[in-house]
């Protein structure tokens, strides 16, 4: 009869070891896939979102910037202008804390204008009582121009279960209009080429194409030509002269490379300086052109990609008037995006 063989201690200890390797394994195994699932049911969850978005009811959606200065929008879906959706709209955003609800909301019309009465529940006034002055306009800003848009209506008053609303900053009784952006005013200095220094007071302004800068009101003005071009020229052009000095910023949808090639096409002789030159107050990467033309004219523009669109900023000036073009390259130096 044969003896049986004794099992190695390390053999048993091998054992038990290449079991839980093997268990891990199994583990691990299992939470890639349930991770790869989840991912799955995500981008399932925003297809159906999406396709849910394209059958609604576009609106402005205002909410403030992530420094706090200006109020800005962007365009979101709702399945119907509705109080409720609405409000949901902007606790999304981050606006309105949870639980805000909308108790009523009347219409009414008075010396040819639509007025609006708003009531919230006591949630509206928590958040209110919660900011400071800037949170707070931002917050009232958000509101009011959100509802002023999707309504279309000329004003709008707030209250709190029936009851005035007032903080400790502001009483808000009466009828409220559109909020518009904050302009501040602040001193600037910039170098003249071939000259000294100047020190000028400008207006810092944003735009709705997504951008903020500063100008000197004394010597520029800036006009909105479309929904995709702001336009800053000197006051001292008519519509007869050509433009001594602007600023010009284009928003496209059209990618980096096919601009390139319509600012190479569109002026001749201009000249591809670099391809990523950095520019603006928050150091933005971009594609930089200048260019020189015969009747004394430089210009300089330059390309960039931001939030899925590409910009063009341009200015042009006339060679003898380096103090506009000072100012022009001060202006390109303050752009930054808003986000």
């Amino acid at each position: 009869m044969q003896k049986r063989r004794k099992t190695s201690p390390w053999f048993k200890a091998g054992s038990i070891i290449l079991l839980l390797i093997l268990v891990v394994a199994a583990v691990v195994f299992a939470k890639e896939i349930k991770q790869e699932k989840q991912e799955e049911n995500k981008e399932k969850m925003s297809s159906l979102q999406t396709a849910a978005n394209a059958s609604g009811v576009a609106i402005d959606l205002y909410y403030g910037d992530q420094n706090a200065e200006f109020i800005i929008k962007r365009e979101v879906k709702v399945p119907q202008i509705s109080p409720e959706n609405l409000t949901a709209a902007l606790t999304e955003q981050g606006i309105l804390a949870p639980g805000t609800e909308v108790l009523s909301l009347k219409d009414r019309t008075e010396d040819g204008k639509k007025l609006l009465d708003l009531d919230f529940n006591e949630k509206f006034r928590e958040t209110l009582f919660s900011l400071g002055t800037s949170g707070e306009r931002i917050f009232m800003g958000s509101v009011i121009n959100t509802f002023l848009r999707a309504y279309q209506a000329d004003a709008i008053k707030i209250t709190v279960e029936g009851s005035p609303l007032e903080s400790g900053h502001a009483v808000y009784d009466k009828y409220q209009n559109f909020y518009g952006q904050v302009q501040q005013r602040l001193n600037v200095t910039y170098p003249v080429p071939g000259g000294t220094d100047e020190t000028v007071e400008v207006l810092k302004m944003y735009s709705d194409l997504g951008f903020a800068t500063v100008y000197d009101e004394h010597n520029f003005a800036h006009v909105k030509e479309n929904d995709n071009e702001v336009v800053f020229s000197d006051l001292k052009s008519t519509e007869e002269i050509k433009k001594k000095a602007s600023l010009k910023v284009i928003r496209t949808e059209e990618s980096i490379q096919t601009v390139a090639k319509d600012v190479q096409a569109e002026i001749p002789g201009v000249d591809l300086e670099d391809t990523d030159k950095t520019f603006g107050k928050n150091q933005e990467s971009g594609v930089f052109f200048s260019y020189m033309q015969n009747e004394g004219r430089k210009g300089e523009i330059y390309l960039c990609d931001h939030n899925g669109f590409t910009y063009r900023i341009e200015i042009s000036c006339a060679e003898s008037d380096s103090s506009l073009w000072g100012q022009l390259q001060m202006m390109t130096d303050e752009f930054y995006f808003v986000d």
